[in-house]
Order: structure tokens, then C-alpha cells, then sequence
């Protein structure tokens, strides 16, 4: 809200008119910020306050972000399912050590295996397909991993990261 107040500025001529209940009017001139008050001498206040409140705000939503990822990352990774991640073309863009032992391939090997045109089963091909233009979907039954040549029984949850939309990582 509060820096929605100093972004609420509709530039008018070269103007950009601060809110009235601010009562003041920045100016600016070829790079050059020129600014002036009127009927308010702390407007400079309220606006160093309200950046600094905001700035504030952002830093903690950056580490709270980045502690989230952190958690996430370390489930994806040490999850006792086989997880993958394809982008919107089917491409594995990361996958754990668990995928990659039932798949009898390394890690390294599977990242960059486009799924969605080579995986060895077409229900496979058909339900990622599907997937990935948002649809949550689901394949049951054997599989041989084209990388490893490992043959399994897989039960496979297609889940869009972004259900719904037409392309979305899955």
C-alpha cells in the first residue's frame, strides 16, 4: 500500500502528480530530478520511511523465499519417491537420486533426455503430453528406461507445476 501511494503517479505533461493527501509534485527534466513541495515539508520524511518500510519488507521476503527453496530442494532431493522435473517440451531439467536408480541410469545422464519424444512407452509420451499443457495425469505399468535399459513397474503422477495453463513445467 504504501508504495503503491508513490507509484500511483500518472505522468501529465512532464509531471508526475504525487497524491493530493501528499501535496506535493515531482518534476523532472531531461535525467534531471528537479523536485518541489508544496504545503508539506515532510513529504521527504514520509517518503524516505515508506521506502525504507518497503525495502525492509523486500529483504525478508527474499530470505524468506530463499529459506522455502532451500526446504523445498532438500524434499525433492532426499524424497524416498523417484521425483523429476520436466520443463514445458519434456525435457528432465533435474530429477533425484532416487529417479535415477529406478530408471538404472546416472543423474547427470538423464538431465537434458527429452521425454516427451523419446521415452520407450507411448502412454508415457501421451499422458507427459498432456501434462504439460496442464492437465494432472497418470501412467501405471512397465516401463524400460530408454538411458538406463533398467525394465520396472512404475506408477507415475504427471503434476503441472502451473495447472492449467497451456505449457507448464510438470
Amino acid at each position: 500500500d504504501r508504495l503503491e501511494q508513490l507509484m500511483a503517479c500518472d505522468p501529465v505533461n512532464g509531471e508526475v502528480r504525487v497524491p493530493d493527501d501528499l501535496a506535493s509534485v515531482l518534476y523532472w527534466r531531461h535525467r534531471d530530478l528537479k523536485i518541489r513541495y508544496e504545503n508539506d515539508v515532510s513529504f521527504f520524511k514520509r517518503a524516505s520511511g515508506i521506502l525504507e518500510e518497503t525495502l525492509t519488507e523486500l529483504a525478508d521476503s527474499e530470505k524468506a523465499l530463499r529459506e522455502s527453496e532451500a526446504q523445498h530442494k532438500t524434499i525433492f532431493q532426499n524424497s524416498p519417491l523417484g521425483m523429476v522435473l520436466f520443463n514445458p517440451e519434456g525435457i528432465i531439467v533435474d530429477c533425484n537420486d532416487r529417479f535415477a536408480e529406478l530408471m538404472g541410469a546416472a543423474k547427470q545422464a538423464l538431465i537434458g533426455f527429452n521425454a516427451l519424444k523419446k521415452a520407450g512407452h507411448q502412454m508415457i509420451r501421451d499422458e507427459l503430453k498432456k501434462a504439460v499443457k496442464g492437465k494432472r495425469t497418470v501412467f501405471e505399468g512397465e516401463y524400460t528406461s530408454v538411458v538406463g535399459g533398467k525394465t520396472t513397474d512404475l506408477r507415475v503422477i504427471f503434476n503441472p507445476v502451473n495447472p492449467g495453463r497451456t505449457s507448464t513445467q510438470v
